[in-house]
């Protein structure tokens, strides 16, 4: 009886090893053709007429000087009066709050709305991510970015 069980389980172990071998050789073939959408844009057709690179200067230009409205659909709504009026130009002797938020927390008082605080990091992510594929794309063509960094 002990035997039998100890051969069911060796028995079992081998299957199981062997469901699991084939199973993992079929899931790499073709596994490039399987999983690229044939709907998506090609790396070629993108760096026809310079969309790769281009697409990310609108994204920088709005991280700089963050300006849309709501009906652009962009995600630069309110981001200058955040980042700028309400955060930082209060030090600058600009602008200052008028009303007492949120029980009087703000940056003048040293109660850091870092909604805020945040939002011009969030900006320089952007900008920064954007310079990024910039740079890459410009690498992987074969083309280089000097120029942009002595002029």
């Amino acid at each position: 009886m002990k035997n039998s069980y100890k051969r069911y389980r060796f028995r079992m172990l081998g299957i199981g090893c062997a469901v699991l071998t084939v199973l993992a050789a079929a899931c790499t073939k073709n596994y490039a053709e399987y999983n690229t959408n044939p709907y998506n844009a090609t790396r070629e057709q993108m760096e026809a007429d310079g969309y790769l690179t281009g697409r990310n200067f609108p994204i920088m230009i709005n991280a700089v000087v963050p300006a849309a409205d709501a009906g652009a659909g962009t995600n630069f709504v309110n981001s200058y009066q955040i980042a700028f009026n309400l955060a930082a130009d209060c030090y600058s002797g600009y602008m200052a709050q008028a009303n007492n938020w949120n029980g009087n927390t703000n940056n003048l008082t040293y109660g850091f709305n870092l909604t805020w605080v945040n939002e011009q990091f969030n900006l320089t992510g952007r900008l920064l991510n954007a310079w990024k594929q910039v740079q890459e794309a410009t690498t992987l063509s074969g083309d280089s970015c000097s120029f942009l960094l002595h002029s």
